[in-house]
Parts: C-alpha cells; structure tokens; sequence
C-alpha cells in the first residue's frame, strides 16, 4: 500500500533542519501537525544565537590575527565574516521570535489554497518530500566539500592557517544556506499551485475552443483530483473562475508573506553575496589566493530562478484570462473574468529584499555590474 503524504510530511526535512540550527518556531509532532515549539526547544535557539555569536567573533578576531595575511585579504575576510554572522544571528532572532506569528500564517494560507485544488494531492506532496529531501543532503555534502577545500587552498597558500580559524568562518554559512533553501522551497511551492490554476484555464480555454461540454473533473490535473463543481453547464463558469480568483488571492498573500518574513534576510544576503564574489574575484586576478567562489553565484541564482518561475506562472495567467475574455461566453462568466483581470493588474505577484530590490533575473545584471565596477576600480590601485 503505497504511504499517505500529508503537507507536514512533505516538507518534514526542511523543517527539522530549520529545527536543528535554530530558524523554526514551528515543529512536528506525531500527529504531523504544525504546533508551537516547547520552552526547551527556544533555550536550545538561545544557545543557537549565542553560538553565532561567539564563532563569528572568534572568526573575526583569528583573521586579524592571522600571521603572512596581506591587508586587502584580512579585511574581506573579516568584512565578509561579520556580515555573515550578523546574518545569521538576525535569521534566527526572526524566525524563531518576530516571525512565529507569520510562519503560522504561511502555512495555513497554503494549506488553504491545497483545500481548494486538490482532493487527493498525495502525488503531489510525495514528489515535494523527495525534492526536499534531495535538495538538504546535496546542499549540504556541498557545504562539506567546499570546507575541504578550503583547507586544501588555505594550506596552499598559507601555511600558518589553523583548522580552528577555519572552523570558526562556516557556522554562519550553514546556517544562512539553510535560510536560502527555505525561501526557495518556499517559493518553488507556490510556484507549483500557480501552475495548477493555469492548468485549470488552459483546459477550459481547449473545451471552449474545441466547442465541446466544459468537463469540470479534468480541469487542474491530469489525474482527475479536483474539488470544484463537475457540472458541464456553462453557468458553472461563473462559479469555477471565481474559485480561481480566490486562489490567486491566496497566493498575493503567500507571497506577501514571504517577502515580510524574508525580506530583510534576502537584502542581507545579496549585500553579501556581491561583497564576496568582489573580492573573491579580486583576489584570483590579483593571485593572492588560488580559489574561485562558484558558490556565491549558485546562491544568487538559487534565489532568483524560482522567484522568476513564479513571475513566468503569473504572466502566464494573464495571458489565458485575456484568451478566455477574448471567447464568447455568457455575461456573468465574463464579468467574472473582467474582475479577475483588474485583480491581476492590482495584485501583482512580486518578490523584493525590503521592498528595495526586485528578486528576478535583473537583479543578477545589477550585482555583476556593481560587482565588475568595483572589481576595475579596485585593480587599479592594486
């Protein structure tokens, strides 16, 4: 008998890594339910933030006092090391104190919008767990071999480096690539329900077009498991297009959750990014150190793609609204869809770090062109 998925189920490995380092206020209990975590779990986030802070201070301090270090060196190591410290303790303040209230409210609104498209979506949440499951340990045996490496280009290049000043740089990085893993799943899920509603119209547009009786069952997915009506009367129009709208509405709201639950950590996080593939770059064309940072572009474009996926789902959402207005069908049916065009132009899906960068593509030209300007201008007074 094959296993019953649930939504908690599905992405249990997100959160019990988020529940390891300390960025969950949210666990699982047997039940796979979502519920507040207990007194001992928030001293254990204490202790969390309290280690961040000792290794990022600790990480700090080795560098400065690091023996044959020249000084452009020291100081984007230390830079880059105090930033990402001060990253991942505010991570974990917000998720585990500011944001409990809202990471509650995340789940439920898309537990909601499951409740409207799917009557059996077990399929669905199977293939989200082994997704996640797949994206923790390759990320993360990433993150090893990135540290092993580091040894290997340290040692080579400095002898005099020790394992405990190394040590001390990737508890912060753990942490924040877990915070990018959670908003991009995040994302990728809603990208996935957006994809589902687009379904719905593309099918209803090829039985109007075909001139062929709307079979409400298969309008969302290809295995027939829907929850709206099932009446091939076009009246039933009206009704079908509204529950769109109301998933759409659904999905303005994840995503405005998401932007004020991870905004200020995705500012962060570009700021740092680009501040480190800067002087990673520098330091290879200007041979202090022999080594290249690839994984600061993987995670700019680990934050980005899915967010411009979910742009893609969106444009194309306005586009079938404009065909189906475009068909003739009854005057309540196309007043409904007249609505559901004013709400996509008023509710437009966007994601932004604090309302200051828009997260797409064009945010990728922007860091490598403030990063290729600096990088000039610093190899001139090399």
């Amino acid at each position: 008998m094959a296993k019953l998925y649930t939504f908690s189920s599905s992405v249990k490995p997100l959160y019990y890594l988020l529940q390891i380092l300390g960025l969950s206020s949210l666990s699982l209990s047997k039940l796979n339910t979502f519920v507040q975590i207990n007194l001992l779990w928030k001293i254990y986030n204490i202790l969390v933030l309290t280690m961040l802070i000792f290794f990022g201070s600790c990480a700090a301090f080795e560098r400065l006092n690091q023996p044959g270090l020249k000084a452009t060196a020291v100081f984007g190591e230390i830079l880059t090391m105090v930033i990402g410290a001060f990253k991942s303790v505010t991570a974990v303040f917000l998720c585990t104190i500011v944001n409990n209230t809202k990471n509650e409210n995340l789940i439920s609104k898309i537990l909601a919008i499951d409740s409207f498209l799917f009557v059996n979506p077990n399929n669905l949440y199977r293939k989200t767990f082994i997704f996640i499951l797949l994206q923790v340990l390759l990320v993360y045996i990433y993150v090893i071999v990135l540290f092993l490496f580091d040894i290997f280009v340290w040692n080579v290049s400095l002898q005099t480096m020790t394992l405990w000043c190394l040590l001390t740089g990737y508890p912060h990085r753990i942490v924040n690539m877990a915070c990018v893993i959670q908003f991009c799943d995040f994302v990728l899920l809603l990208k996935d329900r957006l994809h589902v509603l687009n379904l719905k119209m593309s099918s209803t547009i090829k039985d109007i077009v075909e001139k062929t009786p709307i079979n409400i069952s298969k309008l969302i997915l290809p295995n027939n498991s829907y929850n709206l009506n099932k009446s091939p009367d076009y009246f039933q129009l009206k009704e079908n297009i509204h529950n769109i709208r109301k998933c759409y509405d659904i999905s303005c709201d994840i995503t405005e959750l998401i932007n004020n639950t991870h905004g200020t950590l995705l500012f962060i996080e570009l700021v740092l990014a680009g501040i480190e593939l800067t002087l990673a770059l520098y330091f290879l064309l200007s041979t202090i150190l022999g080594r290249t940072e690839i994984h600061h572009i993987f995670k700019l474009i680990s934050l980005t793609a899915p967010c411009r996926a979910v742009i893609n789902e969106y444009e194309t959402c306005v586009m079938l609204v404009q065909k189906l207005l475009l068909e003739d069908l009854n005057d309540e049916a196309t007043r409904e869809l007249k609505l559901f065009a004013e709400q996509l132009f008023h509710r437009r899906i966007k994601f932004t770090a604090l309302n200051f960068l828009h997260i797409d593509y064009t945010v990728l030209f922007t860091i490598f062109g403030a990063v290729t300007t600096y990088l000039v201008f610093a190899l001139q007074y090399r």
